[in-house]
């Protein structure tokens, strides 16, 4: 479901890009942030955990994130 990176295609189905950063992240948005950005990246958290653990394939873990980022998208601009 995911297109490589630097592909066409709408963002949220591109493979999210690994971002070297300490653990554990937790999203805290500040004054006028991007709420649904901040969500993602505390989900985008808990998919990597789940791959790294062997619950699911880093495939899997593409796609639920690619669903997620619809789910969150519409659900924060009320849509």
């Amino acid at each position: 479901m995911a297109q490589p990176a630097g592909e066409p295609g709408p963002v949220f189905l591109r493979p999210v890009v690994r971002v070297a950063r300490p653990r554990p992240v937790r999203a805290t948005p500040g004054p006028g942030a991007d709420r649904a950005g901040a969500l993602l990246c505390g989900l985008q958290s808990e998919v990597e955990a789940a791959v790294a653990r062997g619950v699911i394939t880093p495939g899997e873990g593409q796609e639920v994130l690619a669903r997620l980022a619809i789910v969150v998208d519409q659900a924060v601009h009320g849509r």
